[in-house]
């Protein structure tokens, strides 16, 4: 029922619609003005929230609809620091509370980034966040190639060239 669709409730759309596009329920937002944001999770996808600051959010320069790849740093006693690949290519679904993917300019201020994961991605995910730094990288939009990488430590941050080994 268009008038259902158009009424002026505070409805928005949930995602960029074309002209002369047919206009459904799901092409909107929910009633009593709030985003439904679940509906925007793929099948099977949870979204989780990732604090961010400037240097471990690309400066501010991520926005929704982008996509991110997240690393964990950490330094545990025991061990050197080193660096690992969580997840590869993943959507960046809000920055802060916006979920605005038509956003041409940063938003000022960013203290969180929510991205769309699998249920074991997420979990990966709380657990780095206990343990060590949480970074993300931001990927060109349509590139969708995975990457094997190796955990990197402290004597892998030379060109290659062996110099001499360092121990605790």
């Amino acid at each position: 029922n268009m008038a259902e669709l158009t009424r002026d409730d505070g409805r928005v759309a949930m995602r960029s619609i074309a002209a002369n596009e047919v206009i459904t329920a799901t092409a909107v937002s929910g009633r009593d003005n709030r985003l439904a944001t679940s509906k925007l999770l793929g099948p099977n996808m949870r979204a989780i929230t990732l604090p961010v600051t400037d240097a471990s959010g690309v400066a501010g320069l991520v926005y929704p609809g982008d996509r991110v790849d997240v690393f964990l740093t950490r330094n545990p006693e025991e061990h050197m620091p080193y660096a690992d690949l969580l997840v590869q290519n993943v959507r960046v679904l809000a920055v802060n509370q916006d979920m605005n993917v038509g956003k041409d300019a940063p938003e000022a201020g960013v203290k969180v980034a929510t991205i769309e994961v699998s249920p074991l991605q997420a979990q990966k995910i709380v657990l780095a966040q206990q343990v060590g730094t949480v970074n993300l990288a931001l990927r060109q939009f349509q590139d969708e190639s995975r990457v094997r990488l190796e955990t990197v430590q402290i004597y892998d941050l030379n060109d290659g060239t062996v110099t001499r080994m360092i121990r605790k």
